[in-house]
């Protein structure tokens, strides 16, 4: 018992006196990411794009989204919002900006969204439409079922039709659809004709889906690369309508090396490999536990940037 005590006395000195910055709030600064209004649509089959009509239309801060299949026999998606990179049809990357997720603590997606119509039938009684916000990024590593790939989709469902709902109550953990890139999560049911405006900090969904498909959580060298609307359907007779106003995103930001590996550690103290708050960058010395022996080394290093950001680097088990 004393043997605890004295670690904890330790830790409070350690918090006090070698960490001044540890105030998360006193360290971090709020900025609005810039990007670009664009679009996409995307069906499959190629061919059945006679059979669809799809529109996306941005004036100033408002958009109009469209999407309609007579025939149900497509599947694809309809996606509106912002581009900080993306690739033209040809697969040529166009300038922009990457911009990072390395010293991040928080994004934030604000938008302001109204579903005007929303019906779907078919697909043996079980039609699939839904609505989703969704961000893109670079993991920066292969995905481990894709491994041609380190581009990775997180969803929010925000409107789900029977059909997907059905896959949410059967999937594994329930509310969440997993997939080689991408998981879905089912976040609201919004009211058709009710308008609602969101804030939601994506970050620890990134965190959570880069974890299911890469085996990491955001990396270093992790980039932003889209986040927008999107209405999908697969194989149902649909007719959808939507309009969002609003949108901006926001990110949190540390202000340096140092304090992110600060922020850390303390997120992941008294973990183990097992624990549910496990970080290998926490893990200094690679022992499979984080404790003072991490603090200690990062009490030694804390004003040398370069070593905090190698550290940071260092997701190795």
């Amino acid at each position: 018992m004393r043997a605890k005590i004295l670690i904890f006395v330790l830790m409070a000195v350690l918090l006090v006196f070698v960490f001044p910055q540890a105030s998360y709030a006193n360290y971090t600064r709020n900025i609005t990411l810039l990007a670009t209004p664009r679009g996409d649509v995307s069906i499959y089959p190629p061919h059945t794009i006679n059979a669809t009509y799809a529109y996306y239309r941005f004036s100033g801060n408002l958009c109009n989204m469209f999407l309609k299949d007579h025939l149900g026999n497509f599947c694809g998606n309809l996606a509106a919002g912002y581009w900080w990179k993306w690739w033209d049809d040809n697969g040529v990357e166009q300038p922009g900006t990457r911009y990072p997720m390395e010293n991040l603590s928080a994004l934030v997606n604000n938008v302001t969204i109204t579903i005007l119509e929303a019906s779907a039938h078919g697909n043996n009684n079980y039609p699939l439409l839904r609505y989703a916000i969704v961000v893109v990024v670079d993991a920066g590593i292969p995905c481990l079922k894709q491994p041609d790939t380190s581009i990775v989709y997180t969803e929010l469902d925000f409107w789900d039709s029977s059909g997907f709902v059905n896959w949410y109550s059967h999937s594994t953990p329930r509310g969440v659809i997993k997939a080689s890139n991408e998981c879905e999560y089912k976040f609201d049911n919004l009211t058709l004709g009710r308008q609602k405006t969101y804030s939601i900090n994506f970050l620890p969904y990134i965190d959570k889906t880069l974890k299911t498909v890469t085996n990491y959580g955001i990396l270093m060298n992790a980039t932003i690369l889209e986040t927008y609307i999107a209405i999908e359907s697969m194989n149902s007779v649909t007719q959808s309508k939507l309009n969002f106003n609003n949108f901006s995103t926001t990110a949190t930001i540390f202000s340096s090396y140092s304090k992110h590996l600060n922020s850390t550690i303390l997120r992941a103290y008294g973990a183990t490999l097992t624990s549910a708050n496990w970080n290998p960058v926490a893990d200094i010395n690679k022992d499979g536990r984080v404790n003072m022996t991490d603090y200690s080394l990062y009490a030694r290093n804390y004003q040398n940037e370069t070593w905090c950001k190698l550290t940071l680097n260092n997701y190795s088990p």
